[in-house]
C-alpha cells in the first residue's frame, strides 16, 4: 500500500510522469486489496482459524497479493487510469487553471 506519501509529492515535484504511474499502481493495489477483502467475506471460513489472528493473518494476505497485482498491473485499472489522467489532464497529470472546465464545456456542447 501507500508507504509514504510525502515522498509520491516530492516525486512529483521532480517526476511527475513516474509520480502519476505510482499513485495509479497505489490506487489499484488499493483496490485489488478491497476486492479481495470483499471476495473473501462470500467464501465460508475453514482453512485459517476465526478469531483475531486469522483475520490479520487473511488480512496481510490480501495485502501482498494486492501489491502483486498492483505492481504488475494485471487487472488493468492503473493502465486506464493512467491514460484517462494523461487524456484529461496532460501527460504528467496536471492541468492549468480553468483547463478542466474548458473540456468540461466542449463535451456538454458536444452533447
Amino acid at each position: 500500500m501507500i508507504s509514504d506519501v510525502t515522498l509520491l509529492a516530492r516525486m512529483n515535484q521532480s517526476d511527475p510522469a513516474r509520480a502519476l504511474e505510482k499513485a495509479c499502481a497505489e490506487f489499484e493495489t488499493l483496490f485489488v486489496h478491497q476486492l479481495l477483502k470483499t471476495m473473501a467475506e462470500t467464501v465460508p471460513d475453514g482453512l485459517l482459524e476465526d478469531g483475531l489472528a486469522g483475520d490479520i493473518y487473511k488480512d496481510m494476505f490480501y495485502q501482498e497479493v494486492a501489491r502483486n497485482i498492483g505492481s504488475t498491473g494485471a487487472l488493468g485499472v492503473r493502465d486506464m487510469l493512467k491514460c484517462y489522467l494523461q487524456q484529461h489532464f496532460g501527460e504528467d497529470g496536471k492541468t492549468f487553471q480553468g483547463e478542466v472546465h474548458r473540456k468540461m464545456a466542449d463535451i456538454i456542447d458536444k452533447e
